[in-house]
């Protein structure tokens, strides 16, 4: 007969989740910790600590500067963080010479995706999902778009608002 215990059911899917949330706090995941020679990376799957990431100034909760974004060529992106969330960014210029901003956090299970400049899309390292330069899905197994930010262009920099 089974007693009642204290131990808590987790699905695997709830618990990767926590489990990648945390270690993203934490500045640990899927490649190690960050070489503290670089303290602005996002070490994430895909990501090593020599990905370097864009000075970004706080100007309110939901407005921040990303220094050199508006330096951006077509067909470039330049990773970023939040400064106020942690959650991290990316700056995209298509080829019409749009400024683009939108999540790096990839809707399936919250891995960051990377800029691949030779397929012209983002893609998670996790699972292989795509997303075009609106964050559009290109390929599962992500269903949802990556979310857009709103982003313009003041001297060199970004003005991001999410």
């Amino acid at each position: 007969m089974n007693e009642p215990s204290d131990e808590i059911d987790v699905s695997r899917r709830a618990f990767l989740q926590a489990a990648t949330t945390a270690l993203f706090a934490a500045g640990i995941v899927g490649c190690g910790a960050p070489d503290s020679s670089q303290n602005n990376a996002i070490p994430e799957a895909g990501l090593t600590s020599e990905t370097p990431t864009a000075n970004v100034q706080r100007i309110t909760d939901k407005l921040f500067s990303v220094s050199g974004g508006a330096k951006l060529k077509a067909d470039e992106a330049l990773p970023f963080v939040v400064p106020t969330t942690n959650e991290p960014g990316v700056l995209l210029r298509d080829k019409g010479g749009k400024l683009l901003a939108m999540s790096a956090r990839c809707t399936h299970v919250g891995c960051v995706v990377v800029w691949k400049s030779e397929a012209q899309h983002l893609a998670c390292p996790c699972h292989n999902s795509q997303f075009d330069l609106s964050g559009k899905v290109l390929g599962g197994p992500a269903l949802k778009p990556l979310p857009q930010w709103k982003a313009e262009t003041k001297g060199d920099d970004a003005i991001v608002s999410i």
